[in-house]
């Protein structure tokens, strides 16, 4: 979650120090609304007094300490002053600094500097400042002392942008057209994948460009990269909805109602909603449907109970379903209107999606859910609607030496290509799959449903075969783990011998288990013994064993994380 604080002063009070502004307040209401078509979660405040400004402040506060702040944002327009050796920007009911002593009551500003320090104790997000006042003696945008921006010390991960130069000061607008400064940044705030850095230098060389005589400054100590639009605009300028629907705060809103009509039963959902929908508009069905997909990701209602035909067609009017809509986005995009990966708990919901998209009367909103996906179809292999078939071809060679003794014959998967193209192996933190969990693994990685996968295997397989992700090799592994661990166990046989290593070994079973595989067998060692003399060789002995073991693929390395079972048949000498 994003946040953001923007205030506007235009009515200060003490006019014979700080002169009224004439589009503080439009610049402010502006960025904030742009700001919210950006997702962010935005408070407002337009020609407040000190104590409701506080209030703001505070507030905001609390949500970044409470939330998981990403990137806080704080936009100031009106006057500034720099006071108490601080760069104040100052409240509507401002006095005059003491020409003597230099000092403003605190109550009278919002020092930049404990604006910063604030942010930062409640929290690690990325700091964004801007602050679009003069910073120096001026007749419009303030009284603004000479060092304005100066003395302000910019902390780890924290951005300040000015809207012009040390000791320069700052261009009003009108009360119908922005300042300079926001009108630049309004134009470009919302330019796709532009990094925070790269949109003020962009603003600076409009203005300048414009024959403005004011040169905007930043002050940075940014580690990651930050967009203000990383696509979540552009894909709704031509929506049938309003842009409203894809904001996080409408979300909160229809998850509670939905959350209350599940408040006597998960049972018949859609069934209640039905009953509403003639009280409900096409955007608050959308939002529903948006916090229904959320609830079957957290699953809280299973997709197959709500993606039914015969419940999702009862919302069907004039040739769209707006709650299906609603469904669809909220699969593929979060509330942060970004385009999210299922995991794959969820990924039954593209399957059931998949079985509606068969049926013509929800054309239109397959044609809805391409549109808002069109940007992304570099990123994705699949498009909900398509009605091709991926091949997935699988380059596979034996894992072992032999069957086991259950018949199941265990493969190696060597390479992976969709399309055509080489891709990784399926990230499950699975180490074995049967032929149902391999296609269960490509379709969670690829966003595909299991109707549109067909698996090209380069040897014949049969439905009981497994698939782990290296070479299985049993004799490395239960000698690696007999030298570090049994070498004692045959301390009974006599006590000069010579370890020489695994003779022979049999697979019995072969099973996954969640993340790791278990594999059951047999045995035989082969040790020396000596007599009294390690010079002297009494007998070679070959010594028969069983072995439970689970392990792990980690590094490219089989490992034993447990033993079950590890004995031996040791004779008597």
């Amino acid at each position: 979650m994003n946040y953001a604080l923007v205030i506007g002063i235009n009515d200060y009070e003490h006019t014979d120090v700080y002169p009224k502004l004439r589009s503080a307040v439009k610049d402010a209401d502006d960025i904030a609304r742009k700001l919210t078509e950006l997702n962010f979660d935005v408070d407002c405040s337009l020609d407040d007094d000190k104590d409701t400004v506080q209030m703001y402040w505070c507030n905001f506060l609390e949500k970044i300490a409470k939330e998981k702040c990403e990137v806080a944002v704080v936009y100031f327009a009106g006057h500034g002053v720099m006071a108490n050796q601080y760069d104040c920007l100052l409240m509507r009911e401002a006095i005059a600094v003491s020409p003597y002593t230099g000092i403003l009551p605190d109550s009278h500003s919002l020092k930049v500097q404990h604006l910063i320090d604030d942010m930062r104790a409640n929290g690690d997000q990325m700091n964004i400042i801007i602050i679009d006042a003069c910073r120096t003696m001026a007749n419009m945008r303030g009284t603004v002392a000479r060092n304005f921006g100066t003395t302000t010390k910019v902390p780890f991960q924290t951005f300040i942008a000015y809207s012009t130069s040390p000791g320069k000061g700052a261009k009003d607008g009108t009360e119908k057209t922005n300042s300079p400064f926001a009108a630049a940044l309004l134009n470009h705030i919302g330019d796709k994948n532009l990094p925070v850095e790269m949109l003020f230098k962009t603003v600076r060389k409009e203005i300048q460009e414009n024959g403005i005589d004011q040169l905007p400054w930043e002050n940075s100590c940014l580690v990651d990269n930050f967009c203000f639009n990383h696509g979540q605009i552009e894909r709704h300028y031509d929506s049938i909805y309003d842009k409203s629907c894809f904001t996080s705060a409408a979300g909160d809103r229809d998850a509670c109602l939905v959350k209350s009509l599940m408040m006597n039963g998960k049972e018949n959902l859609l069934g209640k909603l039905a009953t509403l929908k003639k009280a409900l508009t096409p955007p608050a069905i959308f939002g529903i449907g948006r916090a229904i997909a959320g609830l079957v990701k957290q699953k809280e209602i299973e997709a197959v109970e709500v993606l039914k035909y015969n419940k999702i067609g009862l919302f069907t009017e004039n040739g769209k379903n707006h709650l299906l809509n609603g469904i669809l986005y909220g699969v593929y995009f979060d509330i942060e209107d970004r385009l999210c990966k299922p995991d794959g708990r969820e990924m039954d919901i593209l399957d059931e999606l998949d079985r509606l998209f068969e049926q013509k009367e929800f054309d239109s909103s397959v044609n809805f859910i391409r549109h808002e996906m069109e940007s992304f179809k570099d990123e994705i292999d699949y498009i909900p609607g398509d009605r091709n078939t991926y091949k997935v071809y699988l380059e596979i060679e034996s894992a072992t030496e032999e069957t086991t003794e259950d018949n199941h014959q265990v493969w190696v998967i060597k390479d992976m290509s969709i399309k055509d193209e080489t891709d990784s192996l399926p990230e499950t933190g699975k180490v074995c799959f049967n032929i149902k969990e391999l296609r269960n693994a490509i379709r969670d990685q690829f966003w595909i449903p299991l109707a549109k996968i067909k698996c090209i295997y380069s040897e014949k397989v049969e439905n009981d075969d497994l698939f782990v992700l290296d070479k299985l090799d049993i004799a490395d592994i239960l000698n690696d783990y007999f030298v570090g661990n049994c070498i004692s166990d045959m301390d009974d046989i006599c006590h000069h011998y010579e370890y020489v290593g695994i003779d022979d070994f049999y697979i019995q079973h072969l099973m996954p288990e969640e993340e790791y595989l278990r594999v059951q067998g047999t045995f035989t060692i082969q040790v020396v013994v000596y007599l009294d003399s390690e010079e002297e060789i009494m007998d070679d002995k070959c010594i028969d064993g069983e072995y439970d073991m689970v392990l792990d693929y980690d590094n490219d390395k089989w490992s034993v994380v447990d033993i079950d079972k590890m004995k031996l048949d040791l004779p008597q000498i």
